[in-house]
């Protein structure tokens, strides 16, 4: 495994070992809930990390051929259609602020570049609907 495969892989388990933390039932003592917000905290910050590690990465990355011809701009349908999800998530999505869009007329496009950083920042995480995506946005934007 390389040292990159290692990080992504390390990424989406805090990513998700914080989803379960931050779905813990109710029956807790207040010591028991210190440590859990104790190890919620360890782990946000450890993903902070890990994401300026991966944000090193396109320093250094070459264009190649499948990527120059790829468009610099995508809808909301091919959003959609390659996360096998519907066009309400995508809106949710751009609505809270987990994907950036730019308004043209009655559409919104989103540059590639900001579908790549959404890609690789919601990596692990469950956005499937706005309850989710906005805990989601929580975490990766330290709120």
């Amino acid at each position: 495994m390389t040292d990159k495969e290692k990080i992504i892989l390390e990424h989406t388990r805090l990513a998700e070992e914080y989803s379960k933390l931050s779905n813990t039932s109710d029956l807790h003592t207040a010591k028991e809930w210190e440590a859990i917000r104790q190890r919620m905290n360890e782990i946000l910050v450890r993903i902070e990390e890990l994401r300026k590690i991966e944000h090193t990465w396109e320093e250094f990355q070459t264009d190649t051929v499948g990527d120059m011809i790829k468009p610099d701009m995508l809808d909301v349908e091919q959003i959609a259609s390659d996360c096998n999800c519907s066009r309400q998530v995508v809106s949710i999505w751009l609505e809270i602020g987990i994907m950036r869009a730019i308004k043209t007329g009655k559409s919104r496009m989103v540059p590639r570049e900001e579908y790549e950083r959404f890609k690789r920042d919601y990596l692990g995480f469950d956005i499937s609907n706005r309850a989710k995506a906005l805990k989601a946005y929580e975490v990766v934007n330290g709120a």
